[in-house]
Formats: C-alpha cells, sequence, structure tokens
C-alpha cells in the first residue's frame, strides 16, 4: 500500500502541472482577444448595413404608391365632377333650345312667365318641371362614375407599387 500512495501523489502532481498549464494557455488567449479591436463577422456587418437601407427604400416604394393612388383618387374625382359638368351644360343648352324655340312662337295666352305659349306648354313651368329629372339624370351620371373609382385606386397602387 505503500507503493500506492507516491504513484498516486506523482499522477496528482502532473495532472495539477497538466491543469495549470492549460488555464494559462487560456488565459494568455483570453488576453490576447481582448486586446484585438472588435471584429464583426461578415454576414452581421451585411445585414447591421444593408437591412436599414433596404427598409428605406421598401418606405419609399409604399409611399411613391400610396402618393400616386391618391392622386388617382383627386383623378378619378375631377373626372366625376367632370361628366356631371357636362351633363348639367348639355341639358340646360337643350332646355335652352327648346324654350328659344318655342318663344319664337307667338304667345296665345298673356306675357307672364307661367303663360302657356302656343304649344301649350309655360317655360318657367316646362323648366322647373324638369329640374327633378336633370337632377336624377346627373346624380346617377356621378354615382355610375363614382362606382369605378376604387378600382382605378387599387390599380394605380399596384402599378406604381410593382414599377418601383
Amino acid at each position: 500500500m505503500s507503493t500506492d500512495i507516491p504513484d498516486i501523489e506523482a499522477t496528482l502532481l502532473t495532472e495539477n502541472i497538466r491543469l495549470r498549464e492549460r488555464v494559462e494557455a487560456l488565459e494568455a488567449e483570453l488576453a490576447d482577444t481582448r486586446s484585438r479591436p472588435f471584429q464583426r463577422q461578415p454576414e452581421m456587418e451585411r445585414l447591421r448595413t444593408d437591412t436599414p437601407i433596404q427598409l428605406a427604400d421598401e418606405v419609399g416604394h409604399v409611399l411613391l404608391a400610396l402618393t400616386h393612388a391618391f392622386v388617382e383618387q383627386l383623378r378619378a374625382t375631377a373626372d366625376i365632377i367632370s361628366s356631371v359638368a357636362d351633363e348639367m351644360w348639355r341639358r340646360r343648352e337643350d332646355r335652352y333650345e327648346s324654350t328659344r324655340e318655342r318663344t319664337a312662337r307667338p304667345a296665345t295666352m298673356g306675357s307672364s312667365p307661367y303663360s302657356r305659349t302656343a304649344t301649350g306648354q309655360g317655360t318657367e313651368f316646362t323648366r322647373a318641371s324638369r329640374m327633378t329629372e336633370d337632377i336624377s339624370a346627373v346624380v346617377n351620371i356621378a354615382i355610375e362614375r363614382s362606382l369605378d373609382v376604387p378600382g382605378r385606386v387599387i390599380n394605380a397602387l399596384s402599378n406604381s407599387y410593382r414599377r418601383s
């Protein structure tokens, strides 16, 4: 048994020396890495620099598409207003022409605005009676044209985003 103890002590001593050398090597390596400036990994560096740029580009594309969609909305609204105004103007001109033809004929009754002309129609009365017809026709045109607006805006948004 006495021979076993020196062998164990020798084994422990050599293991202790080996572990100390390993600890010293690891400490030296750690000190070396701390003394060097931090180097980023190439993939992390690329992500760090490219992601904000890509995000800014994408936000720019979305804002451009939204701007084009807004302009298309304004265009569509202007088209509706234009078509309503054209229809109102056309009806007014038609009414004016028909009234002028009627007033060119000799009147059979008095000269009041509600007096009847040779055709039996009063000019002011005729204009007032057709006003509801004119208004409903103009409103119908506006409604028909406004139903196309959402589709036009969505198409403008989609096309603008694809192009950018």
